[in-house]
């Protein structure tokens, strides 16, 4: 009987070293699972983070360039402007000089047409 029961407290210790074995591949598992779950709501979190600062970003430099628009068109304006008159003063000039020109150029044949009658008689 001595051999029954050791042979019996036998298979029963060896069940039991099984049933921790099994129960600790079961927690390991779980907590590789669980790691892996963190990890990817980590990730998760980061990934939801960074478009957010994209999305900010992207929203600050929309606002920016509404901003200036308003401003780069009225530059642009002046600058039209600028140039138009600059071209409106150099068509005036041009015209006072052409009309300067113009004046000492028909004295100039008057006096030669004077000079011609003089010498004819």
């Amino acid at each position: 009987m001595n051999e029954l029961v050791s042979d019996v407290l036998r298979q029963t210790a060896e069940s039991e070293r099984e049933r921790l074995e099994a129960e600790r591949q079961r927690f390991e598992a779980a907590t590789q699972l669980e790691e892996r779950r963190i990890q990817a709501e980590r990730e998760r979190t980061e990934a939801a983070a960074r478009a957010e600062r994209e999305r900010q970003q992207a929203e600050r430099e929309a606002e920016r360039q509404r901003l200036e628009a308003p401003a780069q068109s009225e530059q642009e304006r002046a600058a039209a402007a600028a140039a138009a008159e600059k071209q409106r003063v150099a068509a005036v000039t041009s015209s006072a000089a052409n009309a300067d020109t113009d004046r000492a150029i028909a004295a100039i044949e008057a006096e030669q047409r004077r000079f011609q009658k003089e010498q004819q008689r």
